[in-house]
């Protein structure tokens, strides 16, 4: 944090679910995972969503690419994405999954509707194989409810400004190329709607409907943004100025990506994280339709202003 420029520190995603564990305990059973819309209290919050995945059900399926993953996709290299998080989300009825990605020592990124409901989450850093807690460092840290914070004008009745974040109890070492925050847009990016380039999703989400767990290793796809105006052909009346779509032809997010990155490399060959993955999950794996994220520029200000990372002004 700037000494010129001090901030107010506030202390205070679909995914999948697993049964209930102790505070600050970050032992997590895989085994017992299923899916989000299962979950009793969730399916209560998120109509919308619940309609998505209804919409889902009724179409048919596709083949999918080499070795059953997202068309498209492929498995990361070990820490490609160093700034990727997994959250294990715990809830009154059972637990779930999501993604994310880490702002600062302190802070993680996410969606909203993945911090809606739980009570408290572990936060999963520095993996490649996510249900290995022995793997070298990987990091769990524990994170209360009271630290999660969602962006006010969070509508879950219509899936609109689909952003959260929240506080660790502890903050996050830092290891070269392994664990390290993501680069956000700068101010002067508000107005770049980054059409045409090509973004990364990056998550462990399921390969498809049929599979009963999350990727045990992390994966991602490389997919092009598209234009606003393209993908409210396929979400009419659900697109808004703050999402941003990416096409599906080649693939796209899948249950348990929700909250995950999506980044671009800009000209300066940095990786710029400018989406959080919000729906469209199961069409736009299953159907090659589109997938719709929240705009991080649209919500820079807020961010700036709600977490310690201080987003640069033009550069």
């Amino acid at each position: 944090m700037s000494v010129v420029k001090m901030k107010s520190v506030i202390l205070l995603c679909f995914g999948l679910f697993a049964a209930a564990t102790a505070a600050y305990d970050t032992n997590v059973d895989w085994s017992t995972v299923k899916p989000l819309w299962e979950i009793p209290s969730w399916q209560e919050k998120h109509p919308t969503l619940m309609e998505i995945v209804r919409a889902r059900q009724d179409q048919p399926k596709i083949e999918y690419g080499p070795g059953g993953r997202i068309v498209g996709g492929t498995y990361a290299q070990p820490h490609q994405f160093p700034y990727q998080v997994g959250l294990i989300l715990h809830l009154p009825d059972g637990n779930g999954f999501c993604g994310g990605s880490l702002l600062s020592r302190n802070y993680v990124m996410t969606a909203a509707h993945c911090l809606d409901t739980p009570s408290s989450a572990i936060a999963i850093l520095g993996a490649h194989h996510i249900n290995e807690a022995n793997e070298p460092n990987q990091q769990r840290i524990f994170s209360e409810g009271s630290t999660f914070r969602l962006y006010q004008n969070w509508d879950a009745s219509l899936v609109r400004n689909d952003l959260a974040t929240l506080r660790l109890s502890e903050s996050a070492n830092y290891v070269l190329g392994i664990v390290n925050s993501v680069r956000l847009p700068n101010f002067r990016q508000v107005d770049v709607p980054f059409s045409g380039q090509m973004s990364s999703i990056s998550g462990w989400g399921r390969f498809n409907d049929s599979l009963p767990t999350l990727s045990p290793i992390l994966r991602f796809v490389n997919v092009p943004i598209i234009t606003n105006l393209a993908c409210t052909i396929r979400w009419p009346g659900i697109i808004q100025p703050s999402n941003i779509c990416a096409d599906g032809a080649n693939g796209g997010p899948c249950n348990g990506d929700s909250g995950g990155p999506v980044s671009v490399i800009e000209a300066d060959g940095v990786t710029t994280q400018v989406g959080i993955v919000s729906f469209g999950l199961a069409l736009g794996c299953e159907l090659n339709w589109p997938s719709a994220h929240a705009r991080v520029t649209s919500f820079l200000e807020w961010i700036d202003n709600n977490t310690d990372h201080e987003i640069r002004e033009n550069w």
